[in-house]
């Protein structure tokens, strides 16, 4: 079974128009954009789960710490082991942010390594109430990984 991985962005997404456009920005976490809504000052300490300007709750696996847990989707690292959220399906991850955002732009990565979990059907969805949710973004192609090789 594929992974599916579906993050929420709950309590305060204005959702923007649904222009949808892909860059490949490179490998690692120095490919990463920095400096967003989660965690804007970059500071953020995954190992003691503190300096992250959201709260976090998900489906499964909560917590960024220790283990390959479902808010390291949010920890601004990609790589293997604690850099990762692992082996999930059909799971969920959240953000609820204390105000308003326009989503103008994410950045999504692979832990880069076992290619065959890579996602192949994950979303971003908005919500102004915690109730109502809108796709902002979403990828499904089954069997076929968002990532290409060369990234890999």
């Amino acid at each position: 079974m594929k992974n599916i991985l579906s993050a929420l962005l709950f309590g305060a997404c204005l959702l923007a128009a649904h222009a949808q456009a892909v860059v490949v920005r490179g490998t690692g976490t120095a490919a990463l954009v920095g400096h967003d809504l989660t965690d804007p000052e970059n500071n953020g300490l995954p190992e003691s789960d503190v300096n992250y300007n959201a709260s976090f709750r998900s489906s499964f696996n909560p917590g960024f710490g220790g283990y390959e847990g479902a808010y390291n989707v949010f920890d601004n690292r990609v790589g293997g082991n604690n850099d990762k959220w692992c082996c999930a399906t059909g799971g969920w991850v959240e953000a609820k942010f204390a105000q308003q955002y326009v989503l103008t732009g994410f950045t999504a990565a692979s832990a880069n390594d076992v290619p065959g979990r890579d996602s192949d059907f994950w979303r971003i969805l908005g919500s102004n109430d915690g109730i109502n949710y809108t796709t902002i973004f979403e990828y499904h192609n089954e069997g076929v990984s968002p990532w290409p090789a060369a990234c890999r």
